[in-house]
């Protein structure tokens, strides 16, 4: 872990310190196809970090490792509440339930074809259409749940090793 990943992880816990001084910001280590685990969630919940604020810290410290691979990972927004009018337009456009938060393409490393990762908080865990999008897509692509900002770090080092 770099000096910044440790600069932004101890400056959420600080942020949120005030919430529950109990639950700091930890890691947790998820299987190779994104099996969820207990550890970490409760730390999660205490700290009232968002699934969306996980995912932006997440943005900020792959775009400053990883300036060269700025066109290889992105956000999918499925997600989120919005209005009937705009829902329906974005499933016009081709909004898929189930598909997860981010999209790493593949470089050449490994066989997969890129790595999915879904941000969960607390005991959020993956819908029945995310478990489906998974399902048919698991021989192609390598998938990892997210509690937080180390554990996706953790996930993008590896998938990037391997």
């Amino acid at each position: 872990m770099s000096n910044w990943t440790q600069a932004e992880a101890d400056r959420i816990n600080a942020k949120n310190s005030r919430k529950e001084p109990k639950a700091p910001l930890t890691v947790h280590t998820q299987g190779q196809r994104g099996k969820a685990g207990g550890k970490g969630r409760k730390a999660a919940k205490a700290k009232g970090i968002s699934e969306s604020q996980l995912q932006q810290s997440f943005f900020k410290w792959f775009r400053a490792q990883y300036p060269d691979k700025y066109w290889q990972c992105f956000a999918i927004p499925n997600g989120g509440l919005r209005n009937e009018i705009v829902a329906a337009k974005m499933k016009r456009e081709g909004v898929v339930s189930g598909v997860w938060d981010v999209l790493i393409l593949n470089e050449g490393y490994g066989s997969s074809k890129g790595l999915f990762i879904e941000f969960k908080v607390g005991y959020n865990k993956l819908t029945q259409n995310q478990e489906d999008f998974r399902r048919q897509n698991d021989n192609n692509y390598d998938f990892r749940v997210c509690y937080s900002l180390e554990t996706a770090i953790e996930a993008v080092t590896e998938y990037f090793n391997h």
